[in-house]
């Protein structure tokens, strides 16, 4: 429907919370992106990847997230 391309970040954790490395497989330079998460509570890895894809040359990054667990964790007020 979107006839788009594919890409993937490919991450690796080191625990629940903290992602060591991630990668992009696929061409994503000068292409709009439409990341799909699953799951996100804090978003650091949706916003990790998201910075890596602008950095290596995406025109503009876009998300959706089918599962959002909305609380206070890292917030104060």
């Amino acid at each position: 429907m979107l006839e788009g391309g594919l890409a993937i970040v490919a991450k690796r954790r080191t625990s629940a919370e903290d992602v060591e490395s991630m990668a992009i497989i696929g061409e994503i330079r000068g292409k709009t992106v439409l990341m799909v998460d699953d799951l996100t509570e804090t978003a650091g890895t949706l916003t990790k990847a998201a910075a890596l894809l602008c950095r290596k040359g995406a025109k503009r990054v876009c998300a959706c997230v089918s599962h959002a667990i909305l609380n206070d964790l890292g917030f104060s007020g």
